[in-house]
């Protein structure tokens, strides 16, 4: 559940703190554009609200074990611990069957 969300930062209740900010648990978070989301979802949630997700840039290349928080907020991705690349360069979003294999944990949030 979203309590609030700043800038680029959201707080979450039911995922554990990986940064705290003002004495509260801070995720650091990245949005898809709208018409991305309006075009290629929905996503299917492996929890309430939550998606794994894949990108493809308009580079060509593809990101895949991305949490996507309902609709459009990036809040964490597979090994990394900052988006590796810039939204405004993502072509399409997509799941696949690996996508929905996968579950989002909390080492996929970004510090």
């Amino acid at each position: 559940m979203v309590l609030e969300a700043p800038m680029k930062c959201l707080f979450l209740q039911g995922y554990r703190q990986v940064r705290l900010e003002n004495g509260r648990n801070c995720v650091k978070t990245k949005k898809i554009a709208s018409a991305i989301i309006d075009r290629d979802g929905p996503f299917s949630e492996f929890k309430q609200d939550a998606s794994v997700v894949s990108v493809k840039l308009q580079s060509g290349k593809v990101y895949r074990r991305i949490l996507l928080l309902y609709p459009d907020i990036i809040i964490g991705m597979k090994g990394y611990k900052d988006l590796p690349f810039e939204t405004n360069e993502i072509l399409e979003v997509y799941q696949d069957d690996v996508d929905l294999s996968l579950r989002g944990k909390k080492d996929y949030l970004f510090p």
